[in-house]
């Protein structure tokens, strides 16, 4: 399955995707962790074919805890832009997180014959 977001696979990776990108979307996540599995769920069905330049990255706590030390709960999600965080949202909270995907989508950013999802396109 293809997801809406990419696994990172070193800890430079992380760093280099938070200072080169002028916008992009940390998720902070475990595998165990139920919230976590329905935002990604929930990622994949709102934004099925995202394709904006902006970047989600998924970082599994269990494999990197060393970007993990200041999350204080699953999910964690951030928003970043030019290498600073705008906002960070902790748990699933779909109205905020919609909230700031709209923001980080500027105009200009949006294919012609797409528009910004709705409330009502979420389960």
């Amino acid at each position: 399955m293809t997801h809406v977001y990419q696994y990172l696979e070193t800890v430079e990776d992380f760093y280099q995707m938070r200072t080169t990108s002028e916008r992009c979307i940390i998720i902070y996540s475990a595998s165990w962790c139920g919230p976590c599995k329905l935002l990604k769920t929930w990622l994949d069905r709102t934004y099925p074919d995202f394709q904006y330049p902006i970047g989600i990255v998924d970082v599994e706590n269990s494999e990197m805890e060393e970007l993990c030390t200041e999350v204080t709960g699953l999910p964690t999600i951030e928003f970043i832009k030019d290498s600073e965080k705008e906002k960070e949202i902790v748990g699933f909270d779909k109205v905020g997180i919609q909230e700031m995907m709209d923001q980080m989508l500027e105009k200009e950013d949006i294919p012609e014959g797409v528009s910004k999802i709705s409330m009502e396109d979420m389960f």
